[in-house]
């Protein structure tokens, strides 16, 4: 199956895209207005990542891994609006978002939007054990957001509620190496490896080794979404002031709502390993996203999506 990434979701910063990885699920980090209204090199993000692991091997066929993970987000990149007088630096904004675990499209169909933020943090922890050519691992991120509620924000909406959000994922994925190969552990990375082949293929009648693999995840990214049929914006329009601006800016959403959608995915796959550099994966996910826009209504949708992909590593 492949790489789950089933909480791709953490954004820092405000400027541009780039990425970094923990504990393989990949970091990526947005423009969130996505209205020209930001610059770069306002200033940069502090983070603070840490992670452990154990792995105890409790016969020569059997292996249990622990380890769980920390992000802290310290100080988020500020933003800069050149919509207001003097281009003033305003605050921080943290994004949650996440694809559905198909990387042909860039499309997220989940997404807090851009929420200001002091700080955030992420903890999650990572059990797996293998006997023999079987694999089940499970992983559980947990992400909390500390509001910043003086600060006038390009997506002034999520501004003003004095709620500190959280939101949580997880999956569970199964690997079966119908083969008869076991994988390797990489003590370096502290993973498991990929498949070495008993018999890599060959015209002279090496067959390579076939694995079926099956995977389910979920991720929330509702924060006191309210029911359908509601709205999540609520009050009267307020001004704000400093620095000399005063602006007006859009009603707070109603107790902290945010509606980020929540995002099921299940999983099938088979993948073919013809030799140690080459390796050929087919799989069919079944994605249901359950989301509601700010006046209630559904947004969300179900997705069949079946995908192929050849790698070579060398």
């Amino acid at each position: 199956v492949s790489n789950p990434n089933t909480v791709n979701a953490f954004s820092v910063v405000t400027n541009n895209t780039v990425g970094s990885a923990l504990n393989g699920t990949s970091t990526v980090v947005l423009n969130p207005a996505g209205d020209a209204t930001q610059s770069s090199g306002v200033n940069q993000s502090v983070n603070l990542l840490a992670r452990a692991g154990y792995r105890t091997m409790i016969d020569p066929d059997t292996a249990i891994t622990f380890d769980g993970n920390y992000t802290k987000v310290l100080s988020p990149k500020a933003f800069q609006s050149n919509l207001l007088p003097g281009n003033a630096v305003k605050g921080g904004l943290i994004t949650l978002s996440d694809r559905p675990e198909f990387r042909g499209d860039p499309t997220s169909l989940i997404s807090t939007g851009a929420i200001p933020a002091k700080s955030a943090e992420e903890f999650g922890g990572h059990i797996s054990g293998q006997y023999k050519n079987f694999l089940l691992e499970g992983n559980y991120y947990h992400f909390e957001l500390e509001r910043d509620t003086n600060v006038l924000p390009v997506n002034a909406a999520l501004a003003g509620s004095s709620s500190n959000p959280d939101f949580e994922g997880y999956d569970v994925a199964a690997s079966w190496i119908i083969t008869g190969e076991t994988r390797g552990f990489n003590k370096e990375l502290f993973g498991w490896s990929g498949v070495a082949p008993k018999s890599p293929f060959s015209m002279k009648g090496g067959t390579g080794a076939f694995e079926a693999v099956a995977r389910y995840s979920v991720l929330d990214l509702n924060y006191n979404a309210g029911a359908a049929g509601t709205s999540a914006v609520g009050g009267t329009p307020r001004n704000v002031g400093g620095n000399g601006v005063t602006t007006v800016v859009a009603p707070t959403p109603t107790d902290g709502r945010i509606r980020g959608g929540r995002q099921e995915i299940s999983t099938l796959g088979l993948n073919w390993y013809a030799n140690r550099n080459v390796r050929w994966l087919v799989q069919y996910s079944l994605a249901k996203v359950d989301r509601l826009n700010g006046s209630g209504q559904q947004i969300g949708q179900d997705l069949n999506i079946l995908a192929t992909r050849i790698q070579f590593a060398f």
